[in-house]
C-alpha cells in the first residue's frame, strides 16, 4: 500500500471517528513527532529529542563539563588563526 492510499484511509477513519478520547490520543501522537527545533547543523529535533538535549546540557553543567566565556573566546580566536591562513 502506498503512502497516499494510507493517508486517504486514515483521513476517512479520522473524519468518521466520534470518540473524543481517540481523537485526543491521535492529536498527542502527532504532536510528539512535531519538529520544534533544529541542531546547529540543521538536523530537525522533535519535542522528545529537544527535551533530551536539554537534559544532556543540564547533566554536563552538573558534572562540570563546561568552559568559561574567556576560554571559549580564546578557542574561537585560535580557530580563526588556524583557518584564515
Amino acid at each position: 500500500m502506498d503512502i497516499q492510499t494510507t493517508k486517504i484511509e486514515l483521513a476517512q477513519k479520522l473524519l468518521s471517528e466520534t470518540r473524543q478520547s481517540v481523537l485526543e490520543q491521535i492529536k498527542q501522537l502527532l504532536a510528539s513527532d512535531e519538529i520544534v527545533a533544529y541542531t546547529t547543523s540543521g538536523e530537525p529535533l522533535t519535542k522528545t529529542d529537544y527535551l533530551s538535549k536539554l537534559e544532556e546540557g543540564r547533566n554536563d553543567i552538573e558534572s562540570g563539563r563546561t568552559i568559561s566565556t574567556d576560554e571559549l573566546k580564546n578557542r574561537v580566536e585560535s580557530w580563526k588563526e588556524k583557518y584564515n591562513k
